[in-house]
């Protein structure tokens, strides 16, 4: 979403290619009618008024990850003295080695109660199981006590060339079999595992370094923005989805259908 009332202009590969004087009324978002191809330079030029005009611009030169044995399970734990339940998620993801690459996982899982729906699997909630590759998914949070990485971004610099397994743990929410409280039984939805470029990367996890600041850190946080003359980023991406994930309570067998 960007700046209402403000003229933005797609320019592909040097041609100008549309002009947007107003936002979308469904979603107040800008959105171009001309879909860029793979391999084009991307500018975008926004115009508002008084303001300096803002620019950012993408290279779209990204081929799609090569992603493999996605499973997800329900599984009871307790913590604290406490039941709760989880959500596991584990996938691969095999590095083509080629270049420094950054990817973005996205779940769209719902939770549900028999037929009923309860609440959404969430990013930032989750907690590293296991990973073959140590320091990888909290890399940028490092630094920081309790951080998370709250959009789900990660480089292969530490796993170039090799396969990265990820299992992560979502909190889905507590149950008590004693007052016969009703439980979530079913998790169902969609998997997104993207290739982002650097400057998209570079934004977000320094973005979620931000989130994760607190006043007890004396070290201010820098988040670098791609725009010129503006703050966020252009930025560029290719995504797998893996649909249709679907398991219940003391299954573990989940389907995945790319």
């Amino acid at each position: 979403a960007l700046i209402k009332d403000a003229s933005c202009t797609l320019i592909v590969n040097g041609e100008e290619k549309q002009t947007l004087n107003s936002v979308n009324p469904l979603d107040n978002k800008y959105t171009f009618s001309y879909i860029p191809k793979k391999d084009d330079k991307v500018l975008i030029k926004i115009n508002k008024d008084s303001y300096l005009q803002a620019s950012g611009e993408a290279l779209l030169s990204l081929n799609e990850p090569n992603v493999d044995s996605v499973s997800c399970y329900l599984e009871k734990q307790h913590s604290n003295g406490e039941a709760e339940l989880r959500f596991v998620l584990y996938f691969e993801i095999k590095d083509d080695g080629k270049t420094d690459n950054y990817y973005k996982i996205t779940p769209e899982i719902k939770l549900y109660d028999d037929s009923y729906y309860v609440d959404n699997v969430k990013i930032k909630d989750a907690s590293v199981v296991y990973e073959s590759h140590q320091g990888v998914y909290q890399e940028n949070n490092i630094s920081f006590n309790n951080a998370t990485n709250n959009f789900g971004v990660f480089s292969n610099k530490k796993f170039k060339g090799q396969t990265y397994k990820l299992k992560l743990s979502f909190y889905a929410m507590s149950y008590d079999k004693g007052n016969m409280r009703k439980i979530i039984d079913r998790a169902n939805g969609d998997l997104f595992i993207s290739k982002i470029d650097k400057q998209s990367f570079d934004y977000i996890s320094t973005l979620s370094n931000y989130k994760n600041n607190s006043d007890m850190n004396t070290n201010p946080v820098i988040i670098n923005s791609s725009i010129l003359n503006g703050y966020g980023f252009i930025g560029a991406k290719k995504t797998i989805v893996i649909k249709n994930l679907n398991t219940t309570l003391n299954n573990k067998n989940a389907r995945k259908e790319k």
